[in-house]
């Protein structure tokens, strides 16, 4: 059994090396702007 606070952490995980990986792919072709 898994509690609701440890899925809420495991899913911001994997979103945000999901989202890392995304940055890395799009530095080559786009500048980030939506940081500024």
């Amino acid at each position: 059994m898994v509690d609701a606070f440890s899925v809420e952490v495991e899913v911001l995980r994997v979103r945000r090396a999901a989202v890392e990986r995304l940055d890395q792919f799009d530095l080559g072709r786009s500048r980030p702007e939506r940081f500024s």
